[in-house]
């Protein structure tokens, strides 16, 4: 069963005057309580006659309670699951983010960490066919260089074109790239998957300055060899926007970690999407159906609202 949680919360409100009614009406039906203002309460257990039943008997004003407490239950719409997506399309969005400068050029991993990077993104389009894609590129500026598509051979095409000398400001601008992928992504859910070797401390203050960032669902690739790659400085930009950090690998483990934050990313976003959740208020109709049932009995509205 996924998290529990009410579609409608503010209608739980409504329990508030239903409970200041409930004090109302038992309230008036106390006969005793009444009584005892004008008999002495010594004198008036000996004058009160109670029927066998009275105290297996539930007063009507419960009825009330039982049958209004359900129907505000319903409407508030609790759900504990999300609507079957066998019909659903497929929501996975992707936004690539590759760092193109000089430093990803290196050839400590061959051909060189950029290319070995665009390698890495067409294995997880492969992997992911059924995904929308796009492709911003960053070094000093930030720049979409393909919008959103399914089309893995084009954005692969336009990746591998991709050189240092191609951007027009030298530098690091992961904050403005990032900003560009949320922009693309214009509200709808999706991982956003940056590829580089390195974050400036410039750029990790800009993150952490900016809240926004924090409800981007970030993965950090880095690529590099091992002894080269500056994973200090990406594991601290991470940290201040709670992204995940996934280390290149020569084989597919890195591309079944990222399948795997993929899926728990669209999880979470469809969890948190009201319009993705089932209403389960309709499930109580029955009950509610049945508390009805009960005030067809003759004399229960009078019961309900009778005063001592």
């Amino acid at each position: 069963m996924q998290s529990f949680l009410f579609l409608r919360p503010e209608l739980l409100l409504l329990f508030i005057p239903l409970a200041m009614l409930m004090w109302l009406l038992l309230r008036r039906q106390d006969d005793e309580a009444q009584l005892k203002r004008l008999i002495d309460p010594a004198l008036l257990k000996h004058l009160l006659i109670r029927p066998e039943d009275d105290a297996r008997r539930v007063k009507a004003p419960w009825l009330l309670a039982v049958t209004l407490g359900l129907m505000i239950f319903a409407v508030s719409g609790p759900s504990w699951r999300l609507k079957p997506d066998s019909m659903r399309e497929n929501e996975t969005m992707i936004a690539a983010v590759m760092k193109v400068d000089e430093s990803m050029e290196s050839t400590d991993l061959r051909p060189s960490r950029l290319k070995r990077a665009v390698f890495k993104l067409k294995d997880l389009m492969e992997a992911q066919s059924d995904a929308k894609t796009m492709l911003v590129a960053y070094s000093g500026s930030a720049h979409l260089v393909m919008p959103l598509s399914k089309d893995a051979d084009i954005i692969y095409t336009f990746a591998s074109s991709l050189k240092a000398s191609m951007m027009p400001k030298e530098g690091d601008v992961l904050h403005g790239a990032l900003r560009q992928a949320h922009k693309e992504m214009d509200g709808r859910k999706g991982s956003t998957i940056v590829f580089c070797d390195s974050v400036s401390p410039s750029e990790i203050t800009k993150l952490k300055e900016d809240a926004a960032m924090r409800n981007m669902a970030v993965i950090f690739y880095a690529v590099g060899s091992p002894e080269l790659l500056d994973l200090v400085s990406i594991k601290k930009a991470a940290d201040v926007i709670d992204a995940k950090v996934i280390v290149h690998t020569a084989d597919e483990r890195d591309i079944k970690a990222l399948q795997e934050q993929i899926a728990n990313d669209l999880k979470e976003a469809r969890s948190s999407d009201l319009t993705a959740r089932e209403d389960g208020g309709r499930t109580l109709l029955p009950f509610i159906f049945i508390a009805l049932l009960f005030w067809f009995r003759r004399g229960v509205s009078a019961q309900i609202w009778r005063a001592s």
